[in-house]
């Protein structure tokens, strides 16, 4: 006991010191929150060792990486000042809870279980436990509706506004399948039912955002009626749910991809090429369409988005900003960032928790690196734009030359798929299939967040910050660029 309770001071520390609580900390009428889950079965010479949390912060979530205990318990304390939504990450499976201020929140689940994706057996104790067990038990419920999301943006469309259409029918169509649910099962727990409700809502509103039919890529203008759906889809929930911040942010990209596009607009957009200096330079016209969206909380979420990681547009908007987004708000986007270490790699992995052997492997990748720039790029099982880049990443290799290393980690896939994926593609570099704790090293540290994940580090072996575009012909010389900053990096360092 004296050991948890040890423990348990130290995550308060822990959490309540890094940045992205910085602002939280600050405010008045903070109350300590505690989380504890225990993943029942847990055998940590199996699976992971680790498992990621995030709790919904509007644009900056907390994010925070956690160590499994032996005994599968991991424990989380924050300051706390109104409900949340919380999401943890294991392997690949996410799972959600609500989380109310100083509540003791307590969740049990079977690893198996989880693994499966079918949470059968699930104890909860907490302020929000009757929903959190509900929300929990019902994961695979809500897993088979994202399947079915995803068969129906992968089938072919005649238009933009034919998949929109069809699109807001599947919605409803859930909507029906969600209500029969809580009528069939007796379920009369009101925040479930919303949780439940704007999952699905905020679904369809991120696919249709995201959606550009293949002849159709250009042509949809950010004032026309593909967006129209956005005023059936506003919400006056207290609480912000991680579905609804997805989908306000794909709407907001949207947007800017519509106008990027946008020939009605060639005229307006020809003056900022040649006079804006702002680090995204259709701000001016792309704040103009965000503020002809309903006002509310959504429109307001939407605009610090778009004002989202770049100090010079808000030097230069500071009034707008200040008129248009709250206070609290403004502070996340002026607030300090979680940089990435500035340790050599080398240095981070010695340090981190994975087996010698597994951590060797990793080291063995950069024993010849000293003095070159390492080109990562992660990939997965499924994702088409991986093996969309694989067919010409051998071109771009030979461009780069012998001083650029090129690495490739690979994760959920078996041996047999992962050689034969090199194999057909002929890929040169290096080659690495990662087990779920090697990955865990590479989500902590080079916050890898989909498929594919490209960064670079310099020949100090220190990560890069640069944001690295897909593997393309079109990009080749772009990427060039980034990598010979790099470089020159060094040599300034020399």
């Amino acid at each position: 006991m004296r050991n948890v309770l040890l423990f348990l001071i130290l995550t308060l520390y822990a959490g309540c010191s890094k940045k992205e609580v910085t602002e939280i900390v600050a405010k008045p009428k903070m109350i300590s929150t505690q989380i504890s889950l225990r993943l029942i079965g847990y055998d940590k010479s199996f699976h992971k060792g680790f498992i990621d949390l995030t709790i919904e912060n509007k644009i900056l979530p907390i994010a925070a990486q956690l160590e499994i205990s032996d005994s599968g318990m991991v424990y989380f304390n924050f300051l706390n000042d109104r409900k949340r939504e919380i999401m943890f990450r294991y392997v690949d499976i996410n799972f959600n809870m609500i989380l109310s201020p100083g509540e003791n929140l307590v969740a049990e689940v079977k690893v198996e279980e989880l693994l499966s994706h079918d949470l059968k057996t699930v104890r909860t104790q907490g302020e929000n436990s009757k929903t959190n067990k509900l929300i929990l038990s019902h994961m695979d419920y809500f897993g088979k509706q994202f399947l079915e999301d995803q068969e129906f943006y992968r089938k072919n469309h005649a238009s933009n506004e034919d998949y929109k259409k069809g699109r807001l029918e599947l919605m409803k169509t859930h909507l029906k399948s969600f209500n029969i649910l809580l009528k069939q099962s007796k379920i009369e727990d009101e925040a479930f039912r919303k949780w439940g409700t704007w999952k699905i809502k905020n679904a369809a509103g991120s696919d249709v955002a995201a959606y550009q039919h293949p002849n159709e890529f250009g042509q949809r203008d950010p004032e026309d009626n593909y967006f129209d759906f956005t005023e059936d889809l506003v919400s006056d929930e207290p609480i912000m749910y991680f579905s609804r911040l997805e989908y306000l942010k794909m709407l907001k990209d949207g947007i800017e991809i519509a106008l990027n596009n946008s020939k009605n607009h060639k005229r307006e957009k020809d003056r900022l090429k040649k006079t804006s200096h702002l680090e995204y330079i259709f701000f001016p016209l792309l704040l103009e369409h965000l503020k002809d969206l309903p006002e509310g909380s959504d429109r307001e979420i939407m605009i610090a988005y778009a004002f989202q990681g770049k100090p010079k547009t808000i030097d230069a908007y500071q009034d707008e900003l200040d008129q248009l987004v709250s206070p609290d708000l403004a502070a996340l986007l002026k607030g300090p960032k979680r940089e990435l270490s500035t340790e050599p790699i080398q240095q981070l992995l010695s340090k981190y928790n994975i087996s010698k052997k597994e951590r060797d492997e990793l080291l063995s990748l950069y024993t010849d690196t000293q003095g070159k720039v390492v080109f990562h790029d992660f990939w997965s099982k499924g994702c088409a734009p991986c093996l969309q880049e694989f067919a010409h990443y051998n071109n771009f290799i030979d461009q780069a030359g012998q001083d650029v290393a090129f690495i490739f980690l690979a994760t959920d896939l078996s041996e047999a798929d992962w050689q034969a994926t090199i194999k057909k593609y002929k890929l040169k570099g290096r080659h690495v299939l990662l087990t779920a704790n090697q990955f865990a090293f590479y989500q902590e540290h080079f916050r890898v967040r989909h498929y594919p994940w490209h960064s670079l580090i310099d020949g100090r072996g220190r990560l890069s910050t640069d944001k690295i575009p897909h593997v393309l012909p079109q990009n080749f010389s772009r990427i060039n660029g980034q990598i010979g900053k790099v470089k020159a990096k060094r040599l300034c360092q020399n």
